[in-house]
């Protein structure tokens, strides 16, 4: 499953780069991807700088998830293209615990 997750994170990101309109001045980066079994789902972490803009660009990402399924079922080759949910990357560093 880590490769999996890695061929949509990187696909993901050259997509996002590419293809997304999102806000003057913000940077995108996917930090993580996590993928069910099954292959139907996966949640993305992604970070966004500057990080007053990340739920503005989080919801940008969610509404145009389907646009990039579509994008990444063109790159790559794989048996199913899951779904994507966006989420906030949080790190250990940010993190309250």
């Amino acid at each position: 499953m880590d490769k999996i997750n890695e061929l949509v994170r990187q696909a993901l990101s050259e997509v996002i780069r590419r293809e997304m309109e999102l806000p003057q001045g913000t940077v995108v980066c996917v930090e993580g991807v996590n993928t069910t079994k099954d292959l139907n789902h996966s949640k993305v972490s992604v970070s966004v700088f500057p990080e007053w803009a990340s739920e503005q660009v989080i919801d940008i990402l969610n509404k145009n998830s389907y646009i990039l399924h579509k994008e990444l079922n063109k790159k790559l080759v794989i048996r199913r293209i899951p779904t994507l949910k966006f989420i906030p990357f949080i790190s250990l560093q940010n993190s309250p615990f």
